[in-house]
């Protein structure tokens, strides 16, 4: 226990210091959209929302999938899930609109 005035305990403070640093992430934030849609039942919500299928269920879910090729490009793909009808869903935060920026 600590006195009026005294400095925060050690555990307290780690948790506030680590509340602090989360809330500078959002959904688009890539580390916290990895780490929030790993979660199979927060990346169906996000799915259901987004594609507007009420009745979608996630089989399984994958974060930062690398897919690497010798001749061509690699890539890294922010989350890969796959419903239980086999159906492949990518989700790629994009920050910008990139067509907008294209055409400006």
């Amino acid at each position: 226990m600590r006195k009026n005035n005294a400095k925060p305990d050690g555990i307290l403070l780690q948790r506030q210091l680590v509340i602090q640093r989360s809330m500078q992430y959002n959904l688009f934030s890539d580390t916290f959209l990895s780490v929030a849609l790993y979660d199979i039942k927060a990346c169906e919500h996000v799915l259901r929302v987004i594609l507007g299928k009420a009745g979608l269920k996630v089989k399984s879910v994958v974060t930062q999938k690398t897919f690497s090729k010798i001749a061509t490009r690699s890539a890294r793909l922010d989350v890969v899930a796959e419903d239980e009808d086999g159906q492949i869903y990518n989700i790629e935060v994009q920050r910008e609109n990139s067509l907008r920026n294209q055409l400006e």
